[in-house]
């Protein structure tokens, strides 16, 4: 699922900027402008019986062409703010969680998380297994 995600937002960055992509790593004769995808730490909670909630968090960097770097990572941050909310693969939309960008050392540092959730196949007991018997006697008082 992680592959997909990042797949979806590579996508949906390439689409409006149409600027350079590099994943998880920066080639040493960059060029500018351009951006570097990093996943980063994904985790799973457990929800409730067979349901989990994944987290599958970006870090998304902004290198700017300009002198004026303020104003263009600004303006970069705004567009991503809109066209990462929802991105999509295939058929499936996956919604971002938290969305947040900032400006430091004339790079924009844009995260942003995903959090589908998952329902996973219990493969140690079936429906009968998780099922137990109750007995009950009953008397009654006359």
């Amino acid at each position: 699922m992680n592959s997909r995600i990042r797949q979806a937002v590579i996508w949906a960055i390439s689409e409006e900027f149409g600027f350079p992509i590099y994943i998880d790593t920066i080639e040493q004769d960059l060029e500018e402008p351009c951006f570097l995808i990093t996943s980063l730490m994904n985790t799973e909670s457990h929800i409730i019986m067979n349901r989990y909630q994944r987290q599958y968090p970006y870090m998304i960097q902004y290198f700017p062409e300009s002198e004026d770097y303020n104003t263009e990572c600004s303006k970069v941050s705004d567009k991503l703010l809109d066209i990462l909310e929802y991105v999509k693969n295939g058929d499936t939309v996956y919604r971002a969680d938290s969305l947040s960008g900032q400006t430091q050392d004339g790079i924009l540092n844009f995260s942003v998380t995903y959090k589908p959730m998952v329902i996973k196949e219990r493969k140690s007991e079936t429906s009968e297994e998780a099922m137990n018997e109750l007995e009950q006697n009953l008397e009654v008082k006359g």
